[in-house]
């Protein structure tokens, strides 16, 4: 592509064999049931995101915007992670009518996936969105503390204390549609121990709900 004024033209490349090599080892390191996505802010061109869908990797949605250009781009709606922070209703109806995968930042944002949902079905539309809820693990910062987003501060995710874990087991409980957890950590300055620690605090919560609530739950 190329960027910049009218006096001076930057030209930008893409090592596209880079690109299918480092997709290729991702999708060789882990097995194969594994849902990889492709965070779309990072580099939103259309002609990068079809590349990527087409060797299986998902997309990573932020905004509504986002959302759509993966589908544009190819992208198949399960393999679309819709985790904006801020969803609006319209939004949401959006993705759920859709069939994208939704990652919810809070129990506002849960309540209003339900009233929606049965708003849809009420329709004759039934989603078939999976619903995740994406909590802070508190894990605590990186070197970088405007990119750290498991410190008690955090403005994203819940954070997870022992209310909190009762009261989201109780929504699993009660909601079918709710089959998943969202962690982030953070967003570089960060050692691999530490976002593996956030993973841990992850898979630990969701053994606990399976043995409140049964296996794969």
């Amino acid at each position: 592509g190329l960027v910049g004024t009218d006096e001076e033209e930057v030209a930008i490349f893409f090592d596209m064999d880079s690109v299918q090599e480092t997709l290729t080892e991702l999708h060789t390191a882990f097995p194969k049931h594994v849902m990889h996505t492709f965070a779309i802010k990072s580099c939103p061109l259309p002609a990068l995101l079809r590349f990527i869908t087409a060797n299986g990797h998902g997309m990573e949605a932020a905004s509504i915007a986002e959302l759509m250009l993966a589908i544009r781009c190819g992208c198949p709606p399960e393999k679309v992670m819709f985790d904006s922070p801020a969803k609006t209703r319209w939004e949401i109806r959006e993705a759920l009518r859709l069939g994208v995968q939704i990652n919810l930042d809070n129990f506002d944002e849960l309540e209003r996936v339900t009233l929606i949902r049965s708003e849809l079905e009420s329709a004759g539309v039934r989603s078939t969105s999976r619903v995740a809820f994406r909590f802070n693990p508190l894990v605590g910062g990186g070197t970088i503390a405007e990119l750290s987003v498991s410190t008690t501060k955090s403005k994203f995710g819940v954070p997870l204390t022992d209310e909190i874990k009762e009261k989201l087991i109780q929504c699993f409980k009660r909601l079918p549609f709710l089959d998943g957890l969202h962690v982030h950590v953070g967003s570089q300055g960060f050692t691999l121990d530490k976002l593996c620690d956030g993973v841990e605090v992850a898979v630990k919560f969701a053994d606990e709900i399976d043995e409140r609530l049964g296996k794969g739950r």
